[in-house]
């Protein structure tokens, strides 16, 4: 019920048409959002392995920076497009 009370209060504004497209979008978005969380479960055992080995923790994030970074921006390009 929490997740879905815009969609509730929305309802009573808005068309069936415009509730739609507002819960299509917010789906998107909640699931691109979803993607920096899923890449970051992998990254915690590397890091615990380089604990106290500054130069490797690092490495490690950086690598785990751009990995982030090159699955985003063509999700966030692939949103602003469908928004348009």
């Amino acid at each position: 019920l929490y997740l879905s009370a815009d969609l509730i209060l929305l309802k009573e504004w808005a068309s069936d048409a415009e509730t739609g497209h507002y819960r299509l979008a917010a789906l998107l978005v909640m699931n691109v959002a979803v993607v920096p969380q899923i890449l970051s479960r992998g990254l915690l055992p590397a890091l615990a392995q380089a604990q106290g080995e500054p130069a490797k923790v690092a490495a490690e994030m950086t690598e785990w920076t751009r990995i982030v970074l090159a699955a985003a921006l063509p999700m966030c390009v692939g949103l602003v497009v469908v928004a348009t």
